[in-house]
């Protein structure tokens, strides 16, 4: 039967048998081997620690410096290689001539003199005075330089260099006007909002209370053009509201012609100023009921409308 390591590993007599035989027969080369081989162990232990101990010593690329404090401050820095360490003398050569040219600074500490602070934002290229800084702000065009002089000293104080001063500013600026941009869309949606609630409230008065409002503006709002009375008018309803607006100068308009009372003799017509009589025509203009009746020649609706252009229109008596 064949050795197998099935065989020997399964405990059967043929197979001890077996191994006992190939053990015997194997036992005086095998301890001469293994004597062989302890020795030549030791010998190869003895040759790899002589190797190891060279390795760090005497065949390392700076163990050459004759410098024992050169050599092991070397050592200490770790580079692995003579290129390592001139990468690293380069480097420091390039900082040193950045330092005779000015240009490396030390951040001061918080408790720095004033000459050593003095000195830093001077390297840093922070000016001697605020009004240095109004030369790269830019002023957006139309606006005053308020915000230009007032960042000037915030930048002077904090130490800002000018560009990074002139950055922020435009990018405040850039802010400020998307930010005004959006201010306005949302004014006018809300203005056209409230109008729109303010008219449809009014319902078959809101041409002639539009008309009363109109006469107020050019009675206490006088301008030499209506671009300029518009102006004048955009910066109230900007401040007071769309809806308090139209509802106040439609009130100031009815009030007008209080004092102007017109009587023709009708009853009718007992107390009603030359602007309630046009917002009244304008009324019943927009009335398609009374305007059908009108234009099919009312008797009772034509009386009414000469009555009301009579109050309306004097000059024209």
């Amino acid at each position: 039967m064949s050795n197998t390591a099935a065989a020997a590993f399964s405990g059967s007599a043929a197979a001890g048998g077996s191994a006992d035989a190939s053990a015997g027969a194997g036992t005086g080369a095998a301890a001469d081997a293994a004597a062989s081989g302890a020795g030549a162990t030791a010998g190869g232990g003895d040759g790899a620690g002589g190797a190891g101990a060279t390795s760090a010593g005497s065949d390392a690329w700076f163990s050459s410096i004759q410098n024992d404090e050169v050599r092991n401050w070397t050592q200490a820095k770790g580079w692995k290689d003579p290129a390592a360490l001139a990468e690293s003398a380069w480097n420091l050569e390039k900082l040193i001539g950045h330092e005779r040219a000015g240009r490396t600074v030390v951040i001061p500490g918080d408790d720095a003199p004033a000459e050593e602070l003095a000195s830093f934002r001077a390297k840093m290229g922070v000016p001697e005075k605020a009004d240095d800084y109004l030369s790269v702000i830019k002023v957006p065009e139309g606006q005053p330089d308020t915000f230009a002089k007032e960042a000037s000293t915030w930048f002077h104080e904090a130490g800002i260099p000018p560009k990074q001063a002139a950055l922020l500013a435009e990018k405040w600026n850039a802010f400020q006007g998307q930010a005004a941009e959006l201010q306005a869309k949302e004014a006018a949606t809300r203005a056209d909002q409230e109008f729109g609630e303010v008219v449809a409230g009014w319902g078959k008065e809101a041409d002639a209370n539009l008309e009363l409002g109109k006469r107020a503006a050019t009675q206490f709002i006088p301008a030499k053009t209506a671009e300029e009375r518009q102006q004048v008018l955009s910066k109230l309803e900007g401040a007071i509201g769309t809806k308090a607006m139209l509802e106040m100068f439609a009130n100031i308009g009815r009030g007008l012609g209080e004092h102007k009372v017109h009587s023709n003799g009708d009853s009718g017509g007992v107390g009603m100023s030359p602007a309630e009589a046009m917002a009244k025509i304008k009324s019943l203009q927009s009335d398609k009921v009374w305007a059908t009746s009108y234009l099919q020649g009312d008797a009772s609706k034509k009386a009414e409308m000469e009555r009301l252009h009579k109050i309306a229109y004097p000059a024209s008596e």
